[in-house]
């Protein structure tokens, strides 16, 4: 998957919106929900979340019981936020397709309550617990519930970023609306 930007050239198949306006992150967030890159990145999220889920409470279980206390007490750590990583992705993604579904306002995505904030889980450096097979797996799962929330973190980001006011495009639309009488977004899919 692609990094994200507030740019509609990098959500590949995607219009300008609903609202056929790129520059409004309401239409920006509603856009995005009924993407197919969403759906996408939904289906991804939440198997991770399942299969996680299955090893923690399986095999992990097992695995992190053979180890040596200290290594049982930093297995134990990891878990938790490999677990909070997860959550934080599935609140995201069950909002988005709150959106997508209709039951809840695209708007709704842009508060703050929403917003994903966790640069410290993005930023720890994960504990190795050794080359045996489950230690791999289990590595393996907080590698990519990381991938999963850094994808999630810029997507965030760019669907609730302002439109930069010094492109040009944008400044002729801000002129346009403002010799025209038009309230903002007051330009979409007028011809």
């Amino acid at each position: 998957m692609t990094p994200f930007s507030d740019s509609v050239e990098d959500f590949p198949g995607l219009t300008a919106g609903p609202n056929g306006v790129w520059d409004d992150p309401v239409g920006r967030c509603e856009a995005f929900a009924h993407s197919e890159q969403f759906r996408r990145l939904f289906s991804e999220g939440m198997a991770l979340m399942e299969t996680s889920a299955a090893f923690l409470t399986g095999p992990g279980r097992v695995f992190s019981r053979d180890l040596p206390r200290l290594e049982a007490l930093a297995f134990a750590a990891e878990s938790a936020r490999l677990t909070t990583r997860l959550m934080l992705a599935a609140a995201w993604l069950l909002v988005v397709r709150g959106v997508r579904e209709q039951e809840m306002p695209a708007s709704e995505l842009l508060a703050p309550r929403h917003r994903i904030n966790a640069p410290a889980l993005l930023q720890q450096e994960p504990r190795e617990f050794g080359s045996d097979p489950m230690a791999i797996t289990f590595g393996g799962f907080v590698s990519d519930a990381r991938a999963l929330l850094d994808r999630i973190t810029r997507c965030d980001d760019a669907l609730t970023a302002p439109f930069p006011e010094t492109s040009p495009v944008a400044q002729q639309l801000r002129r346009l609306r403002e010799k025209l009488g038009m309230p903002e977004g007051g330009l979409a899919g007028q011809d």
